[in-house]
């Protein structure tokens, strides 16, 4: 039984209210590198259902089933499944963030060719992007947390932003090099 699930807060842990995911299983999953269709999942509506025969399984999550604004936290899973039960596996769901902008130097000019970046307060997480002639910027798939903003590995203005589960998910941010 396969559960993908939206974890709103972001804790890893199906809590109430947390709605389960369902739809489109053929683009969302993939079970030892073959399409999930070849095993004839039953689509319930808090779960999907496979039957296999006892023995260890990759499951691997296709981006393009996810849900807009969603994303796994695992791009896969080892599953294990035990003859004479049920094998469970809740897949959490979070919310991605994306930021877009455009950088501008001192005098208010775009920067084409800047490296902007924003890395997590852990440092754990980092996402880049390089500016186009426009001195536009496309930063994605940012999990919640607090970055720090870079632009040339040097502080952006704004240098830090905080995304939670009340922000939105596209947000455009301008930012100024040093």
């Amino acid at each position: 039984m396969i559960q993908p699930f939206f974890d709103r807060n972001n804790n890893g842990k199906r809590d109430p209210g947390e709605d389960i995911y369902t739809e489109n299983p053929e683009l969302l999953l993939i079970l030892n590198n073959q399409p999930i269709q070849s095993f004839r999942p039953q689509v319930q509506g808090d779960r999907i259902g496979l039957r296999l025969p006892p023995g260890t399984y990759r499951l691997d999550f296709d981006p393009s089933g996810f849900p807009l604004d969603w994303q796994t936290v695992n791009d896969a899973y080892r599953v294990e499944v035990v003859a004479g039960s049920y094998t469970l596996v809740q897949v959490p769901l979070v919310l991605s963030y994306t930021l877009s902008g455009v950088v501008t130097d001192t005098a208010g000019n775009p920067v084409a060719g800047a490296r902007v970046e924003a890395i997590s307060v852990d440092g754990e997480q980092r996402r880049f992007s390089v500016t186009n002639a426009a001195g536009v910027y496309y930063l994605e798939q940012l999990p919640q947390g607090t970055f720090t903003l870079q632009i040339n590995q040097e502080p952006a203005q704004p240098g830090t932003i905080t995304l939670d589960e009340d922000s939105e998910p596209f947000q455009e941010l301008n930012l100024r090099s040093p």
